[in-house]
């Protein structure tokens, strides 16, 4: 119940990959004080997961250039020997029988260097694809950058090299709001409930201080982190971070929609009704490509679901189509039934 939940909460985080990603990204983990920044441009987030460990992959395709590019952060033991670090990918990487030549290496306490393969890395009518990796160790974390390109060609493998020698590690990185919106949406689609958490916590503080976040990103900011909230049972703070939402864009239907969801879980079904019926008034500034979810399919609203009063009301605001016809009246804006 829990995880359905959270996954229903990042309804706007893939709206928020491409403007995001515009020139470069960084990725990094919560407060670990480092990031990779990667020259992005072209690139589509097409999946983002964790595991039950904290570890996290997101993978991007750049459809002209028929590019994978693969972002792992793992959990590492701390402080651990960065030569143990290239020892453990040096095997891999001998045991695997890449045909491999180095681009570059750099060495340092933080254990970072690069490796380019090639050769015999997948089945096919080439049998051919170039893999660039790039690791990096600090702390208790390790992260794994790889660029692919099924069956290249000619030219090729000098671009992957310039790619891989573009990224950049930012040391001692502070991230900024939008780093934080950006990183905090996407761990909140993987699933990573902590790193979702902390990301956006330190963005909404940024913001409340600043003002500075465009309407979009805001939007995607304050809906999954209100949402956080929610599912960890911080319902006041959740419903303190839509007020402040609907403060700066008091006609933004997904807002009355999450206090609904708020209201719907403490029980208040006067309140559920009210937040629902102004969604639905709203329901035409919702961001291009975006609807309103079914309430019928939302958990929030599974309890209140089972009184016949709430149905009721529920189907004279949300779905008027099902009322007697010399009761519908006419309202030309009325939602249609979600089939």
């Amino acid at each position: 119940m829990k995880k359905a939940a959270f996954i229903l909460m990042v309804s706007f985080c893939l709206a928020a990959f491409p403007t995001q990603a515009e020139k470069k990204v960084r990725f990094f983990v919560p407060d670990g004080g480092w990031a990779i920044e990667i020259p992005f441009e072209g690139f589509t987030i097409t999946d983002a997961r964790s595991s039950a460990t904290g570890d996290f992959k997101a993978t991007a395709f750049h459809e002209k250039d028929s590019v994978y590019l693969e972002i792992y952060f793992e959990r590492g033991a701390p402080g651990q020997d960065h030569r143990k670090v290239r020892s453990f990918y040096e095997s891999n990487q001998e045991l695997s029988k890449f045909e491999k030549a180095d681009v570059s290496r750099w060495e340092t306490d933080s254990a970072a260097f690069l490796v380019y393969c090639a050769k015999n890395v997948l089945v096919g009518p080439e049998g051919d694809e170039l893999n660039g990796n790039m690791y990096f160790c600090k702390g208790s974390a390790w992260v794994d950058v790889r660029l692919r390109k099924p069956y290249p060609k000619k030219g090729d493998r000098k671009r992957a090299e310039d790619f891989l020698k573009s990224l950049k590690i930012e040391d001692q990185f502070v991230p900024t709001p939008e780093d934080n919106v950006f990183m905090g949406n996407l761990y909140c689609y993987s699933g990573f409930e902590d790193g979702c958490f902390r990301c956006l916590q330190q963005a909404y503080q940024a913001e409340k201080q600043n003002r500075k976040l465009p309407r979009e990103v805001k939007i995607s900011m304050i809906e999954n982190y209100s949402n956080i909230l929610r599912i960890r049972g911080e319902r006041d703070m959740a419903a303190a971070v839509l007020d402040y939402g609907l403060a700066c864009d008091p006609e933004y239907p997904m807002y009355y929609w999450n206090k609904a969801r708020v209201f719907a879980e403490e029980g208040d079904e006067e309140k559920t009704v009210e937040m629902i019926a102004l969604a639905v008034k709203f329901r035409k500034n919702i961001l291009p490509g975006n609807l309103l979810p079914d309430p019928r399919q939302d958990d929030s609203f599974k309890v209140l679901g089972m009184k016949e009063s709430f149905r009721e009301k529920l189907t004279t605001i949300f779905f008027p189509e099902k009322r007697p016809p010399e009761e519908r009246g006419k309202d030309a804006n009325a939602p249609k039934e979600v089939k």
